[in-house]
């Protein structure tokens, strides 16, 4: 009798094993644990909980500027999936964004285009990283720790003052505060800070397999420039050859054919701009990338062509080579006078319109003649590790007048924190500076240097140009050939991957619609909000309207307890939104002080 019931019971605990009603194979799994941290830091799958851990978010923000938060889930039995309620304070309400970090690469549909004749093949992965970074709109899977990034975006209209809110994350409640100062963050494309962040149309096509330049790539070209305007990218970069710096194959600029002639087609580039100043804003600086920094493709080194993006009667767009500048004057003086013309029309003037690039391997003195033929004002866009020191007079010996640099800025002090953005932009441009990334920022670098970088000037002894390509996505190893996932701009140049000793870090992966943001973007973004404050006190300091002992113990302490002259700390401080508010706080009198209706 007794050996029956136990046999009916081992075959009920198989029935029930079967159905998924119970795990024969389970293990004790941890205890469920929700806590909050700084965002400042790498979320890998083996971050721990604390020993005490808070269920309280603190953030300081200016008025159309961001703040970020980080809620924490370990042990959860399934994808975390977290609700917000919005801030309320003295002036309504402020939204909330919750969305999912994981260590995916790729969060995009399984298709794929061609490049360089290969095909991408459908259901590629690009793998994963070693920490939680890209963002995802909804919940995600396989994740041991899963981390709800918290995102508030201050409206410019807010009141100033203090806003409650809570968010619930598997039944536990999170408390969020945020500090709102009267400081205006300006809108993107009206900035006061330079920054420059390259897109690349290309990429965008071939991961998702669309035809360059048709409805469907620049609805999924949107979300790429909606990021570049949470940046507050201000430079916008246009290809024109191909094999340039960062691989650019398809030309914005595009040519047809008339007879023996190739004429400049704007239509790509009309459109692109409209998007731009729709989702970025007016650009500060429209950069025509006519020469590549790679001299075994470079004009003069292997049979005076270079290379151009032509469409066909039949729609259908090819590479071709075309004589070198000097041979084709009339070619590259329609460029730059039809891109002058559309500019105007946003309110750009001539000299707005550079040349891209030069760097360590620099245009020959031919090619600077004749664009310095078509425009006396056309400046180039310069990168060079040291720098360039006389940024307005001939350099080498050609007559370079470089308007946009990204080297370094000559000697800054510890707390000098300029920019070299000008309070006037009359006059022909020369020896503007966009803020570099110290030490190549890259990929894997911790959190904090992101949220520092804008900032990141003059800092130690290393200054480098570490390109940010917030879309550059690397190819699959099987189409590129190699034995590791170089981006496209490294898989398109001749030259190898290590130009600039790494490839441009990509700061956005693919999503199911086109580009989703990361929290390297995301704290990249919010410095950006922060250094305009500086700059804002910087100006009004210049202009003596703040008190510069003021403005000096103010940025001193926004820094305490970081190591001196360096960005790479992986804490901060614990008085962090102390410091920012306070740093808010005086931008706002600083703002106020010099008329900025902002």
């Amino acid at each position: 009798m007794r050996m029956k019931a136990l046999i009916a019971c081992a075959v009920l605990l198989m029935s029930c094993a079967c159905h998924g009603l119970i795990n024969l194979n389970s293990t004790p799994t941890a205890p469920l644990v929700v806590w909050t941290d700084t965002p400042w830091q790498a979320i890998t799958p083996g971050t721990k909980p604390p020993a005490n851990p808070s269920l309280t978010i603190n953030l300081a923000a200016a008025r159309g500027g961001i703040a970020s938060g980080l809620v924490l889930v370990s042990g959860a039995p399934g994808p975390v999936v977290a609700k917000a309620e919005e801030l309320k304070g003295p002036g309504g309400t402020i939204p909330v964004q919750l969305r999912y970090a994981t260590r995916r690469l790729d969060l995009g549909p399984a298709v794929g285009g061609a490049f360089e004749g290969a095909k991408l093949v459908d259901g590629f992965d690009f793998g994963q990283t070693g920490f939680l970074d890209a963002l995802s709109e909804t919940p995600v899977t396989n994740e041991p720790v899963q981390a709800v990034w918290v995102t508030v975006d201050v409206p410019a209209t807010a009141q100033p003052g203090e806003y409650q809110g809570k968010i619930v994350v598997e039944g536990k409640t999170v408390q969020v505060s945020a500090s709102v100062s009267a400081f205006t963050v300006p809108p993107p494309g009206d900035r006061k800070l330079y920054l420059a962040g390259w897109l690349s149309p290309d990429s965008v096509a071939v991961r998702y397999g669309v035809t360059p330049w048709t409805d469907e790539h620049y609805k999924l070209l949107e979300p790429s420039l909606k990021l570049a305007g949470r940046m507050g990218v201000s430079v916008l970069h246009v290809p024109v050859v191909g094999h340039t710096y960062f691989g650019h194959r398809t030309g914005l600029i595009f040519f047809t054919r008339k007879g023996e002639e190739l004429v400049p087609d704007f239509s790509a580039f009309e459109r692109y701009l409209d998007l731009w100043v729709k989702q970025v804003g007016k650009p500060r600086q429209i950069a025509l990338e006519v020469y590549t920094n790679n001299p075994r493709s470079a004009a003069y080194s292997i049979n005076d062509t270079v290379e151009v993006t032509v469409r066909g009667v039949d729609g259908k767009f090819e590479q071709v080579k075309t004589p070198i500048y000097e041979k084709n004057f009339k070619m590259w003086k329609a460029v730059v006078e039809g891109v002058q013309e559309r500019t105007a029309k946003i309110g750009l003037a001539r000299y707005h319109t550079l040349l891209g690039m030069l760097g360590d391997v620099r245009a020959f003195k031919e090619v600077a003649d004749v664009f310095q033929s078509i425009d006396p004002d056309l400046g180039w866009v310069a990168w060079r590790h040291v720098g360039y020191n006389m940024p307005v007079k001939p350099i080498w010996d050609a007559k370079y007048r470089v308007g946009l640099n990204y080297g370094p800025g000559g000697p800054v002090t510890k707390y000098s924190w300029f920019r070299g953005c000008p309070p006037s932009e009359a006059g022909p441009q020369g020896g503007i500076f966009v803020t570099p990334l110290r030490c190549l920022l890259m990929d894997s670098s911790p959190l904090n240097d992101w949220r520092r970088a804008p900032d990141g000037v003059g800092y130690g002894t290393v200054n480098g140009f570490g390109p940010l390509g917030l879309d550059l996505w690397p190819l699959p190893p099987k189409l590129n050939g190699r034995n590791v996932a170089w981006n496209m701009r490294s898989f398109a140049q001749e030259w190898g991957p290590n130009i600039d000793r790494a490839s441009p870090t990509r700061c956005t992966v693919p999503g199911p619609n086109g580009a989703l943001s990361t929290t390297r973007l995301e704290a990249y973004a919010e410095g950006a909000c922060e250094t305009e404050a500086r700059l804002t006190i910087d100006l009004a300091v210049t202009a003596k309207k703040t008190d510069a002992a003021k403005a000096r113990a103010v940025e001193e302490a926004r820094y305490k307890g970081f190591p001196a002259g360096v960005m790479d700390a992986t804490q901060i401080p614990a008085d962090w939104n102390v410091s920012l508010s306070a740093l808010y706080d005086l931008a706002a009198e600083a703002q106020k002080a010099l008329g900025d209706k902002k």
